[in-house]
């Protein structure tokens, strides 16, 4: 028979009651009692969450996704990548901008897409930083598309060529400008955000 008859689950002198103790699913632990242990000591608190390792308050602390982190204005920002380093994170990030002029140059304006869907496709649940630079690439690459597009047509109207001609120009320059940024940007571990686009991926 216990020797505590309030309590089946005597724990040894000096151990600690688990029974007055509540699973706290936020914190991932047991939570220790708000005022003493059973024994009349003062609680020191449970390395598995005790209120002393959540917010100043005791309240239940509040976690971000694992893989996530808000820069200044709530765009991810580098760091804390689920699987890839720092490095890697730029790099792939730059990469995602410097594809996409590349393929375009190569593919008279057509293809600039289709590297930063891949990077996209490859990396979006690696790390979030990469995913939202290869999205933003590919958002500004789909309206390029989409105007190079519309530069062929009047190009095969035979009047409004000069008109399709200032498009095409207007189109390469508006992509070397604001790809080398980003890319300038992703080498330094910022988020670039172009100033026109079309939201498909995120």
């Amino acid at each position: 028979m216990s020797a505590d008859p309030h309590n089946p689950y005597n724990p040894p002198p000096g151990g600690e009651d688990w029974t007055r103790r509540e699973y706290d699913w936020d914190r991932g632990g047991y939570t220790a009692p708000s005022s003493a242990s059973p024994h009349g000591a003062p609680s020191s608190g449970s390395p598995y969450g005790s209120p002393s390792s959540g917010s100043p308050s005791g309240a239940p602390h509040q976690q971000q996704p694992y893989g996530w982190q808000a820069g200044p204005a709530g765009d991810p920002v580098m760091g804390q990548s689920t699987a890839m380093s720092p490095g890697d994170e730029k790099t792939w990030a730059v990469l995602s901008h410097v594809a996409a002029p590349v393929a375009a140059m190569l593919s008279a304006g057509w293809l600039g897409f289709v590297g930063p869907l891949v990077i996209w496709l490859i990396y979006r649940d690696r790390s979030t930083f990469v995913r939202a630079a290869a999205a933003r690439s590919f958002n500004f690459n789909l309206l390029l598309f989409l105007g190079n597009a519309a530069a062929y047509i009047l190009f095969f109207t035979i009047i409004l060529i000069p008109v399709a001609i200032l498009l095409w120009l207007a189109l390469f320059i508006a992509m070397l400008v604001f790809h080398i940024s980003a890319a300038m940007d992703a080498s330094k571990g910022i988020l670039y955000r172009y100033p026109i686009s079309l939201p498909v991926l995120r």
